[in-house]
């Protein structure tokens, strides 16, 4: 569909190119690139990349001069499931200096980008970030860089698009009015977050004693999948809640009137951080040999996006 794609590795440029996507439309948005991974960039072509330091700006001069640059400016939701903040991204005033240095060695940056934190809740989290963006840019263009890129990074998902989609537009108008510039986004997550749904098997079950006082919420369930696997993300934010497919050997009924009971659900392995969910209220007849199944698993599964 002519999108563009965001590659931080060489493995997924591979896989981008596999498919007939041509080098000018990837960014190579790892702002710490492996030098193997930069030498490949080079000989296929892929000449649009990130940085955020002058140690990244200096391995690039070395292994690919004629890159095209975008400078990683630091922007932050602190709502944000996952915050990319503390990893990567330079300060305004290390902007400049970096826009000062890429001049000096005779290397070339062409535009801003930012990303504001995967799963990102606040949709005023951009208003600063771009407007920040726009002060960087106008240091460059007074550097003398021929600045005409916008990256306004991921963070999207389905429950506030509507939201931060007129709040981009707003603050674009507003800081971005009567200049040329290239607007691209890194949608991954909202795109990936609803990709597939999950079905795993009832591998074992264990009921909690009779007299046990914390009955309610030791029923057991161990799943053929867990933490170390597709259920990686659970470790970090709650997953999507299960629902059966097949109780008793049938596939459930949708008007099933069955009695229900809480339980802790868990992975495979004999580790015990392996849970995937726990006080969740399931049909009490479940067995091994059942399935439940986990709709919209692929933003859990996929990250990062």
């Amino acid at each position: 569909m002519n999108s563009g794609f965001d590659c931080a590795s060489r493995n997924e440029m591979e896989l981008v190119m596999s498919q007939g996507v041509a080098p000018e439309r990837i960014i190579f948005a790892n702002p710490c690139k492996k030098i193997s991974d930069l030498e490949y960039a080079q000989q296929s072509g892929v000449r649009k990349m990130t940085f955020d330091n002058e140690a990244e700006l200096q391995k690039i001069r070395q292994r690919f001069p004629d890159a095209q640059l975008i400078l990683r400016c630091l922007a932050s939701d602190p709502s944000a499931t996952y915050s990319l903040g503390s990893k990567f991204g330079a300060s305004s005033a290390t902007s400049v200096k970096l826009l000062q240095c890429a001049k000096s060695w005779g290397l070339s940056v062409v535009g801003v980008s930012f990303h504001i934190g995967s799963n990102a809740k606040d949709p005023t989290a951009f208003d600063k970030a771009i407007q920040n963006s726009r002060e960087v840019f106008d240091a460059g263009l007074r550097t003398g860089h021929d600045m005409h890129l916008l990256d306004i990074g991921g963070g999207f998902s389905a429950h506030n698009f509507d939201a931060m989609a007129s709040s981009i537009r707003q603050c674009i108008g507003k800081y971005f009015c009567g200049i040329d510039v290239e607007i691209v986004a890194e949608p991954g997550r909202y795109f990936a977050a609803g990709a597939l749904t999950l079905a795993c098997g009832i591998i074992g079950r264990r009921d909690a004693a009779a007299n046990d006082e914390d009955k309610e919420n030791r029923h057991m369930l161990y799943l053929n999948d867990g933490v170390y696997g597709t259920f990686i993300c659970n470790i970090f934010e709650p997953g999507p809640q299960p629902k059966v497919l097949r109780a008793s050997g049938d596939f459930y009924p949708l008007d099933s009137e069955d009695e229900y009971e809480r339980y802790t659900i868990w992975g495979p392995t004999c580790d015990g951080t392996d849970c995937v969910a726990e006080s969740v209220a399931l049909p009490k007849s479940l067995a091994i040999d059942d399935w439940l199944y986990f709709p919209e698993m692929g933003g859990e599964s996929f990250f990062p996006l």
